[in-house]
C-alpha cells in the first residue's frame, strides 16, 4: 500500500480519485510542514518532518523490522528539552488538525446521507431486520428507525406512548486538566471554517484558493505561537465558562434541529403520531456545584454559577427576540390578529409607558413587532435583576426583607417565570396560525425556551457521605443526646433519622457556632433552597451522595434537606432528589 505521500510524489494524477479525507490530509500535511519550516529552525525542522515520515511509514507499510523503530528512537534520544517540546507542540498541532479535517469530511458524509437520490427514493430497499450498522459511511437515522419499526408492524399508539414517556438527561461534568482555552476552540473554529471553503474548489478561482491557503496559514502559525493552556489556575467559575462554550456554540441550536429531524420522519412513516414533548431532552450540570473534595465550591460559587447561567439563556433570547421583531413586519392593513394578543398589547401598554411612547408611532400598524419590543423590555430588566442577584449573593433577602432600591425597579416588570416569556410567545405563534401564518423562528425559540428554559442546566449537588454524618455528629453532641450519633448502629441511624424526620418541631437550632465545616454543610442546604425560591425547582432538584454506603446515607441529606425547608411535612415529598453514587464493589452490593 502506498502512503498519500508516496501517491502524491508519484502520481498527482491519482489524487483525484483517492478519498476526501486522504486528498485534504495533504493540504494539511504540507500546511503543517510549512509551517514548521517558518517557525523552526532549519535542523530541527527536518528531523520532526521526518520523525513524522518514519512514524507514518511504519504504520502504513506494515514493516516488522527494526529497522524504523531504531531511527525513530535515534531521533528521539537525540533531541534536548527545548526540542523536545517543540515535538510535543508540533506533534498535538498535527493531530489536531486532521482531528479538524476527520470532523469536516464526517460531516459532509452525514448531510450526503440525508440528500443521497438512491437512498431517498427508494427506502424499501433497507432490510428492516438487516442490522442498523451494515451500511458503511451511512449513519443511521430518525427516518431509517421509523421506517425500520414501520415494516415490523409496531403500532402507533406504542410508539407514541414510548415517545411520550422519553425522558434524557445528560449531565456535564469537568476537570481542570480538561480545560483547552477559548481562544484556542476559536483558531479550530476558524481553521474548520477554512477547510470548509477550500473543500469547495472547484467553484473557486485560483486566486480565491491561494488567498484561503494563505489566511488558513496564517491561521496555524498563530496558533503556533499561542499558549495552549493557560499560564495561571482556573477557577471554578473559569471552569463554568469553558463547560458552558458547548451549549453556546452547539447544543442551543442543535436542540431545534434534533426535534425538527424528529418531525419529519414521524410525519414520513407515523403520520398520526404526536411528536414528543419539547423537553424531552434536558441538560444537567456538577460544574459550579459539584464540591465533593473541591473547597473551592462555595455556596457563593453555586449561586453565581445559577445565575451567570440565566445570563447567557437571557442574551440569547434576547438576540432572537430582536432576530423576530426584525423578521415579523405583518401590517394589520393586510392581516387578522387575535385578540388575544390585541389584549394583551393593551396590558403591556400601561406597564411600559415608555416603550409605548417610543414604540407605539412606528409599529402602530405592526403589532407583532410592538408585542416583541414589551417581551424584549422584559427581558432586559430580567437581565438587570440577574445581574443584581448576582452581585448581592444567595444570602441576600433571605428573610423575605430587601433593602435594594434598584430591585424595586424591576419588581412585577420582569419575567418572575420562564413560563411567563414562553406564554408571550405563544400569543405570537397562535395569533399567527389563526391567520394561516407559521414562523420557523419562533417555533425554533419555543423549542429552545421548552429545553433551556432561565436556567440552560440544573445544577446537580455533590458531596462526600462523611460531610453529612459529621455534620449530624456535632448537632448531636451539641444537643447532649443520650447516644451520640457516631455511637449508634445503623440500625439505630435508621431509627432515630426516622423519627426526626417525621417530627414537625425544628432539630437545628439558630444562632448556635458550629465549626466551619459543618455551617458550610448547613449553608449549602439553604443555598438551594434559595436557588428554588429565586430560579424554580428546575435549577437544583438533584443532590447526590458520593461513596455512598447504607440507607442512613440517604436519610441524613433527607434530614437535613427537612431542617432546611426542602421537605413538605404535609405531602412528605421532599424537593430534592437524594441520589447514592456507589464507588465500590461492596457498596454495590449493598445498593
Amino acid at each position: 500500500m502506498e502512503s498519500i505521500r508516496q501517491i502524491k510524489n508519484n502520481n498527482v494524477d491519482l489524487i483525484s480519485n483517492i478519498d476526501p479525507l486522504d486528498k485534504n490530509r495533504l493540504l494539511i500535511e504540507d500546511l503543517w510542514e510549512s509551517v514548521l519550516r517558518e517557525e523552526c529552525p532549519n535542523d530541527q525542522a527536518e528531523r520532526l518532518i521526518q520523525l513524522k515520515e518514519l512514524s507514518y511509514s511504519k504504520q502504513i507499510d506494515g514493516d516488522s523490522s527494526k529497522t524504523f523503530k531504531n531511527e525513530i528512537v535515534d531521533i528521539v534520544n537525540s533531541m534536548d528539552l527545548a526540542e523536545s517540546i517543540a515535538a510535543a507542540r508540533a506533534f498535538s498541532l498535527y493531530f489536531q488538525l486532521v482531528n479538524i479535517l476527520e470532523q469536516r469530511v464526517e460531516e459532509d458524509r452525514y448531510i450526503q446521507s440525508f440528500t443521497n437520490k438512491d437512498v431517498q427514493k427508494s427506502p424499501d430497499n433497507l432490510d428492516p431486520f438487516a442490522p442498523a450498522l451494515a451500511r458503511q459511511n451511512a449513519p443511521v437515522t430518525f427516518r431509517e428507525l421509523f421506517y425500520r419499526l414501520r415494516k415490523l408492524n409496531v403500532p402507533p399508539g406504542k410508539l407514541e406512548e414510548l415517545l411520550q414517556e422519553m425522558d434524557i438527561r445528560l449531565v456535564f461534568t469537568a476537570h481542570p486538566t480538561e480545560i483547552v482555552r477559548h481562544t484556542i476552540r476559536h483558531k479550530q473554529t476558524r481553521v474548520a471554517n477554512l477547510l470548509k471553503k477550500i473543500q469547495i474548489e472547484q467553484f473557486l478561482t485560483k486566486e480565491e484558493k491561494n488567498s484561503l491557503k494563505n489566511q488558513l496559514k496564517e491561521e496555524v502559525r498563530l496558533w503556533w505561537r499561542t499558549d495552549e493552556l493557560h499560564q495561571f489556575k482556573p477557577s471554578v467559575l473559569d471552569e463554568v465558562d469553558y463547560a458552558l462554550h458547548y451549549f453556546q456554540q452547539v447544543l442551543f441550536n442543535a436542540m431545534p434541529q434534533l426535534r425538527g429531524r424528529i418531525s419529519e420522519a414521524l410525519t414520513e412513516n407515523y403520520p398520526d403520531v404526536q411528536l414528543p414533548s419539547e423537553s424531552f431532552c434536558n441538560f444537567g450540570s456538577w460544574v459550579g456545584s459539584d464540591r465533593d473534595g473541591n473547597p473551592s465550591v462555595t455556596p457563593e460559587i453555586t449561586w453565581r454559577t445559577a445565575c451567570y447561567q440565566r445570563q447567557l439563556m437571557l442574551e440569547r433570547y434576547i438576540i432572537a427576540t430582536s432576530n423576530l421583531r426584525d423578521q415579523l413586519s405583518v401590517s394589520m392593513q393586510w392581516s387578522q390578529v387575535s385578540s388575544s394578543l390585541l389584549e394583551s398589547l393593551e396590558t403591556d401598554r400601561v406597564k411600559f409607558p415608555e416603550i409605548y411612547e417610543a414604540r407605539a408611532t412606528r409599529y402602530r400598524s405592526e403589532p407583532y413587532r410592538l408585542k416583541l419590543s414589551y417581551i424584549l423590555e422584559k427581558l432586559r430588566l430580567t437581565q438587570e435583576r440577574n445581574n443584581l442577584l448576582a452581585d448581592s449573593g444567595w444570602k441576600f433577602d433571605l428573610e423575605g426583607e430587601t433593602d435594594n432600591k434598584n430591585l424595586d425597579k424591576v419588581e412585577n416588570l420582569y419575567y418572575k417565570s420562564v413560563n411567563e416569556f414562553t406564554y408571550d410567545l405563544e400569543l405570537i405563534k397562535n395569533s399567527l396560525i389563526s391567520t394561516d401564518l407559521t414562523c420557523e423562528s419562533v417555533n425554533t425559540l419555543l423549542t429552545q425556551v421548552h429545553i433551556f428554559g432561565f436556567s440552560l442546566a440544573s445544577l446537580d449537588i455533590r458531596q462526600e457521605s462523611t460531610r453529612h454524618s459529621d455534620a449530624i455528629q456535632e448537632l448531636t453532641s451539641y444537643l447532649d443526646l443520650s447516644v451520640q450519633y457516631d455511637q449508634m448502629s445503623e440500625e439505630e441511624k435508621i431509627k432515630w433519622l426516622i423519627e426526626e424526620l417525621n417530627t414537625k418541631r425544628p432539630l437545628i437550632p439558630s444562632d448556635v457556632s458550629w465549626t466551619k465545616t459543618t455551617e458550610e454543610t448547613f449553608s449549602v442546604f439553604k443555598m438551594v433552597k434559595r436557588l428554588q425560591q429565586e430560579f424554580g425547582s428546575r435549577i437544583c432538584h438533584s443532590y447526590v451522595i458520593s461513596m455512598s454506603h447504607s440507607a442512613s446515607d440517604l436519610l441524613e441529606v433527607l434530614l437535613l434537606a427537612k431542617e432546611m425547608g426542602l421537605l413538605d411535612q404535609n405531602s412528605q415529598k421532599s424537593k430534592l432528589l437524594v441520589v447514592p453514587l456507589f464507588e465500590t464493589v461492596e457498596d454495590l452490593k449493598r445498593g
